[in-house]
């Protein structure tokens, strides 16, 4: 439904900093708990970017960022 005031414009903007946030900051673990797997971390990463990231591709960004443990 509709949004009241301005809330439209506030939750498009905390979704357009959230996108580009969580590629440099490890934001999205707090979004999970405690402990999870990878395809728990790939899913909710592909929710908020809303497009599919070759798993590969995903590993190697989460060793950058070194926000995940065996």
């Amino acid at each position: 439904p509709p949004l009241a005031f301005d809330h439209e414009l506030m939750l498009q903007l905390a979704i357009k900093t959230l996108r580009r946030d969580i590629c440099f900051e490890p934001i999205v673990c707090d979004l999970l708990p405690d402990t999870y797997t990878m395809s728990q971390l790939q899913s909710l990463y592909e929710l908020i970017l809303d497009k599919k990231i070759d798993p590969y591709i995903f590993q190697e960004m989460l060793r950058e960022m070194n926000i995940t443990i065996k």
